[in-house]
């Protein structure tokens, strides 16, 4: 018997977070100050790069081979 099990969707971001230098331990600890950007201000390369970077780490997590991904209708 096959049991069919709806999943939920991972939730979409609506930020991307800057990558920040690390800080010396000398400095002590300080709250997470990286800079935040609107998913509307990253140019649509980036944020397909960021996309299939995504994808591939999901697939390869799984230790699955990825399907090709189907293109979005227009």
């Amino acid at each position: 018997m096959n049991m069919q099990i709806k999943l939920k969707s991972w939730i979409t971001p609506n930020c991307v977070v800057g990558v920040m230098p690390p800080r010396s331990r000398q400095d002590g600890f300080q709250p997470d100050t990286a800079p935040t950007w609107g998913l509307n201000e990253v140019d649509a390369e980036t944020l397909a790069k960021m996309c299939d970077e995504f994808r591939a780490e999901i697939f390869r997590k799984a230790g699955k081979p990825a399907p090709a991904a189907k293109k979005a209708p227009r």
